[in-house]
């Protein structure tokens, strides 16, 4: 992957993506106490690790569920794959718009 690409990805999705672990909990409070205060799942807190477990395993579906299972996912994932390996894999099955999905 050409740094641009990554680093405009990172830019967008995640730009703390080296600096936590599977689960961003500053991201994922954030997003909870929205969800909460407007009672309804309004608001993503996904990490880069979580989205590629999203679109490769799991359902779109918006669940209190479906995210615990995506975030236990996520976790396995990065004890398997390095930052790197997962930020390539996240790139190359996301969709990017207008039909395309990856851009490896």
């Amino acid at each position: 992957m050409g740094s641009y690409a990554t680093s405009a990805t990172l830019a967008a999705e995640d730009r703390n993506f080296y600096h936590h672990g599977a689960i961003d909990v500053g991201s994922t409070a954030r997003a909870v106490w929205v969800d909460v205060t407007h009672l309804g799942l309004r608001e993503g807190g996904s990490t880069i690790t979580q989205q590629l477990v999203k679109i490769q395993l799991l359902t779109p579906q918006k669940s209190f569920t479906r995210k615990l299972q995506e975030s236990v996912l996520a976790v396995a994932l990065e004890e398997r794959y390095s930052k790197d390996q997962i930020i390539t894999m996240y790139m190359n099955r996301v969709y990017y718009g207008h039909g395309a999905y990856g851009i490896g």
